[in-house]
């Protein structure tokens, strides 16, 4: 419609907890972005397949649309507390190249548990992509982070940000998994693949 063909080539901002264009309306796009430009790490992933390309980030704003993501943080996170107890992840620092670090401990994990206890599994991926929205609006847009990328860092954008994930699996062991939780890491793994692609930009496993 004319609504859609007039924010078409609007760049998406995050105002307010919301993606939206200039107008205020809702913007699929992540914050930074066009519609109807692919974002270069699409390209990149897709291997230069322009049309492979276009069908992901096509696919990637109506998942936004149909999930809320767009306005996700207006949303109450109900688990949230929770969540952060059952799976104890946290981000801390910045790493020389400008990526916020995650750490996450699956050792002391016990989300068995919180599942047995009314959280599904649908609420605990909410919470992850809850969690990536915040990274990359909250902490990748911020100076301190971007100005590691270089003297310039290029405008905030989809492809601009990513992630360090220090993983401690100390203590982790078979014990801890279940189905929901085995279907709550498939869903956020095949999230984390269609919709923040390249977001990973290296992880580390230690003890």
């Amino acid at each position: 419609d004319m609504g859609e063909a007039s924010t078409s080539s609007s760049l998406a901002r995050y105002v307010d907890r919301q993606c939206v264009y200039a107008d205020g309306s809702p913007a699929y796009a992540p914050n930074g972005d066009s519609p109807d430009m692919v974002p270069q790490h699409y390209l990149k992933l897709c291997g230069g397949k322009q049309k492979k390309a276009e069908a992901m980030w096509k696919a990637t704003q109506e998942w936004r649309r149909k999930n809320n993501v767009w306005r996700i943080h207006t949303i109450p996170n109900k688990w949230f507390s929770e969540i952060k107890k059952a799976y104890p992840h946290f981000v801390h620092g910045i790493s020389k190249k400008g990526y916020p670090i995650i750490y996450e401990q699956p050792g002391k994990m016990n989300l068995k548990q919180m599942f047995r206890e009314g959280c599904a599994v649908s609420d605990m991926v909410r919470h992850y992509m809850f969690f990536m929205e915040y990274i990359s609006n909250h902490i990748c847009t911020r100076e301190e982070v971007r100005s590691r990328m270089s003297p310039r860092p290029p405008p905030h954008s989809a492809a601009s940000w990513g992630t360090l994930v220090v993983m401690d699996v100390k203590g982790a062991g078979l014990s801890s998994l279940s189905g929901d939780v085995l279907a709550y890491l498939k869903n956020a793994g095949d999230i984390n693949n269609n919709h923040y692609p390249l977001s990973l930009k290296r992880a580390f496993v230690v003890n």
